[in-house]
């Protein structure tokens, strides 16, 4: 889900844990728990992902605004700017 600024935002829930499960031209699958060991609670998938930088796993995401370098980096690696620039940091140590 989108707020208002565009950031992404996530229902309640502990959402430790994240993995890229399938990326394609097509379709972009995230799948995300509090340990993705055992089972997982929640799924996004972003429609029309043309540019994904990021590792296979990682942890404890924050989703902000994407910079005004991160935007200009992703125009020119595409030659156009994407209507829609999702970014996160992440295994940032938050408690």
């Amino acid at each position: 889900m989108l707020d208002a600024a565009g950031v992404v935002t996530l229902p309640e829930g502990s959402f430790w844990d994240w993995e890229v499960v399938h990326w394609t031209p097509a379709e972009l699958r995230l799948r995300a728990g509090y340990d993705l060991t055992y089972h997982h609670e929640l799924e996004l998938i972003p429609a029309g992902a043309t540019l994904v930088r990021c590792p296979d796993m990682f942890h404890d995401p924050v989703f902000r605004a994407p910079s005004a370098a991160e935007g200009a980096a992703v125009a020119g690696w595409l030659g156009e700017s994407p209507s829609l620039l999702i970014a996160f940091d992440a295994d940032g140590g938050r408690s």
